[in-house]
């Protein structure tokens, strides 16, 4: 007898990470899951941002209002603009479709405003898809706001366990890991005062140590982070590592190829709010992504190119000012000609009139 499948499958033949029917408490017992399905997520703006964005693509020839707008834009930055009624829409994402399974150390990677930080936002809780499905099973710790949740009103020790119950923490837990927390961010006696007494930078020293205390399932990290002084980050990058460590899925969104290849074990690519690739280690370039040392080569590549040009541009602006000094030249002697020969003519003409004289004195001599 063959055995059953551990999911059904889905109405277009793939198979489903989950059961439809699965109960919260399956789901707990399950491995640690991301899961997106055609996953939009679309902002809304009306009259005064419709006027600044037809400003931005002031080099249409077709304005936003007329036949433009009736079908999608896209933006240089990377969102889809789309004209819905009487106001306008811009889909950060677009039908995303993503699992990430345990053990999984998934990169994202993406030029700016291409999708990443709204995509890392999702899965985090903070921001909620506009259609599709998303599930995490699992905790989730997320480095993107370390500073989330705090109230300036409390006590710094009240806000670890304020964020720690965000967090999902149970308050032994939270007990357990205090005097760590304590500790990591270097308060002192500042941690029974309250926070609006703080600094930015103790702030964003206790949101970190709060964020990385946790033994979190699935860890969400826009770009590798850190805080403080140089040796504070260096406390971090080891707090850091750590922590990646112990996690059992980590997303990471980062433009730093390096990184890329030292965590992860696996790479999506984002354009324009869709995902374009996907993909485990290997053959990264094939997709479009290229190491730093690769990059490097061909920026110097670029550089010499573009030396090139200027040498040339020079080369025939000095060759310019060369047959502007000899035209400047040759002028300057045609104008001591011009000097001379007028210098001629007037002795010429002096003469002339001397002789007249001369005649005429003759003549009424005569």
């Amino acid at each position: 007898m063959n055995a059953q499948p551990p999911y059904p499958p889905r109405p277009d033949g793939a198979a489903s990470p989950l059961p439809a029917s699965a109960s919260s408490l399956e789901l707990l017992q399950r491995e640690p899951l991301v899961l997106l399905e055609k996953v939009r997520v679309e902002f809304p703006f009306h009259t005064d941002a419709a006027r600044g964005l037809r400003r931005v693509r002031g080099e249409m020839q077709e304005s936003i209002d007329g036949e433009a707008s009736r079908r999608e834009l896209e933006s240089e930055a990377g969102a889809t603009f789309r004209r819905e009624g009487r106001r306008y829409v811009a889909a950060a994402l677009d039908d995303i479709d993503l699992t990430v399974r345990q053990g999984e150390r998934l990169g994202l990677m993406g030029h700016n405003g291409a999708g990443k930080s709204t995509l890392i936002r999702v899965v985090s809780g903070l921001l909620q898809p506009s259609s599709g499905r998303m599930l995490t099973v699992g905790r989730v710790a997320s480095t993107i706001s370390t500073t989330f949740g705090f109230d300036m009103a409390l006590t710094g020790r009240e806000n670890v366990t304020r964020r720690g119950l965000m967090m999902r923490m149970s308050k032994a837990e939270i007990e357990r890991h205090t005097e760590d927390i304590i500790e990591f961010a270097e308060l002192g006696h500042y941690i029974d005062m309250p926070m609006a007494t703080y600094s930015s930078g103790m702030k964003a020293r206790l949101g970190f140590a709060i964020t990385t205390s946790a033994d979190a399932d699935i860890l969400v990290m826009d770009e590798w982070i850190g805080a403080g002084d140089p040796r504070f980050i260096e406390k971090c990058e080891a707090r850091l590592s750590e922590l990646v460590d112990r996690s059992r899925i980590l997303i990471l969104a980062t433009h730093k190829e390096k990184l890329l290849k030292r965590v992860c074990n696996r790479f999506a690519v984002l354009e324009k709010g869709r995902l374009r690739e996907v993909g485990f280690d290997g053959g990264l370039e094939q997709h479009g992504i290229v190491n730093d040392d690769i990059r490097l080569a061909k920026w110097k590549d670029k550089a010499e190119k573009y030396r090139a040009i200027s040498l040339r541009r020079k080369e025939r602006i000095e060759t310019e000012k060369e047959k502007t000094e000899r035209h400047k030249r040759m002028a300057k002697k045609r104008a001591e000609k011009l000097a001379q020969e007028r210098k001629k003519t007037a002795t010429l003409e002096a003469e002339v009139e001397l002789l007249r004289a001369a005649l005429s004195e003759r003549d009424i001599g005569s």
